[in-house]
């Protein structure tokens, strides 16, 4: 080993030697000052100090130890009050704030109200012994909780599993009253085969009930009043039908087409829309369109609207949709025109059988014309006569006549000579 090496082991070993000598005086002469009189007093004092139980197993009846333990320490010198053993102190105070723990748990009856407390198999959700007990347990500090679940702590889980069970109780009491609330409202909608769009506010204010509710509630709603849920949900999605088909039938628009008719009607027809009822025909008339025909079928035949140049028509679609009315947009307008001209003629009439200058047999119905006029085929209409077809001609029909066929001579006097009018047909 080197010089310097052992220099420094020499110094160390010379320090803890220092060190140990002072501690060993200082301790010595601790002990020393005091006479046999003096340590007689504190061991007296630490002696009623350990007289004194252990927290957990300390109870009011014990106070007096206490005080009596304190009392000895007050006693003492300061001097000798040093001499105590700091352990001891501690238990000593310990011991004292056990007490008032103790005097806290006994001055709100704690112990006593728990006792009250009725077994959980008969315990109510509206039971106010459980939270008598339970507010004399909060009103106590936390060193008198903790002091409580030292002493008492059979006690102490009483009433944490009455407290437990009466908060699931109150729980369930609840959910019962809300589910409740909500099934009455459930039970103001009508069945499925009655239900109306009018009922859709019903439906909205039980759908907004139920959102409402908690989870828990919920599943108590679902569990005791199952048919009365399905019927909340089978309503829903019924309205909900009703609205899409009421969307959807509010945005149809029919497709009209216009057909001649016996050439001097307008057939009017559509496509079918769904969910529609009835279809209402409009026609117009000078500025305005003006209802002519409601109807449930797909088509109408407008009569007699030869004499017109302008039919113009359009269509809409009408349902009732859960007892609401619901109409269509309109169909797009068309005209349909028949006539071509309308003049006043000469008409005379004859009769006698034979065949026309087309080739077609003379019968009524058929007439004679003159062909630089009214081309043979044309359909027109005379009137007095009727609907007819210019199919023949005459070596005395010129110019604008026309010579109308009758089956007798009487009906051909009965007719004569007239001035009518006629309407040349497209």
């Amino acid at each position: 080993m080197s010089d310097g090496a052992f220099k420094k082991l020499k110094t160390g070993l010379i320090g803890l030697l220092v060190v140990a000598l002072v501690f060993t005086m200082t301790f010595t002469s601790k002990v020393v000052a005091f006479d046999e009189t003096q340590l007689e007093q504190i061991n007296n004092v630490e002696s009623l100090i350990d007289n004194i139980p252990s927290l957990k197993n300390m109870r009011l009846s014990d106070e007096s130890k206490v005080k009596d333990a304190r009392n000895a320490y007050k006693a003492l010198d300061d001097e000798l009050k040093g001499g105590v053993s700091e352990k001891k102190l501690s238990k000593l105070t310990a011991s004292e704030n056990e007490i008032k723990c103790l005097h806290a748990i006994d001055k709100y009856q704690v112990v006593k109200k728990i006792d009250r407390i009725p077994a959980l198999s008969k315990l109510t959700w509206n039971s106010k012994r459980v939270k008598a007990a339970h507010n004399a347990f909060n009103r106590l500090s936390k060193s008198a909780k903790q002091c409580f679940n030292r002493h008492y702590k059979a006690k102490r889980e009483k009433l944490r599993k009455a407290v437990a069970k009466q908060r699931r109780l109150k729980r369930l009491h609840t959910a019962k009253v809300e589910a409740a609330k909500v099934v009455k409202k459930i039970k103001k909608i009508p069945a499925l085969s009655k239900l109306k769009f009018r009922h859709a506010k019903i439906i909205r204010k039980a759908k907004k009930a139920y959102k409402k509710l908690t989870k828990p509630q919920r599943n108590y709603l679902i569990k005791h009043y199952p048919g009365t849920y399905k019927k909340l949900k089978k309503s829903e999605k019924r309205m909900k039908t009703m609205k899409k088909q009421i969307r959807k039938l509010r945005k149809a628009k029919p497709v009209l087409r216009l057909t001649t008719s016996e050439r001097v009607n307008i057939k009017v027809s559509w496509k079918k829309v769904k969910n529609a009822d009835k279809y209402i025909v409009y026609r117009k008339t000078s500025r305005k369109f003006v209802k002519i025909k409601v109807t449930k079928e797909r088509s109408f035949v407008d009569k007699k609207r030869f004499k017109s140049r302008k039919n113009i028509y359009k269509v809409r679609a009408v349902g009732w949709i859960g007892g609401k009315k619901v109409q269509s947009k309109y169909s797009k307008s068309k005209n349909k025109v028949l006539l071509k001209k309308s003049v006043i003629v000469k008409a005379t009439a004859y009769t006698g059988g034979g065949h026309c200058a087309n080739g077609m047999a003379a019968r009524v119905g058929r007439v004679a014309v003159d062909p630089r006029y009214i081309p043979l085929g044309t359909w027109l209409y005379v009137d007095g006569y009727g609907l007819c077809q210019a199919c023949d001609t005459g070596g005395a029909v010129k110019g604008w006549f026309v010579d109308v066929y009758f089956n007798t001579g009487s009906q051909c006097s009965r007719w004569g000579v007239r001035h009518p009018r006629v309407w040349i047909l497209k």
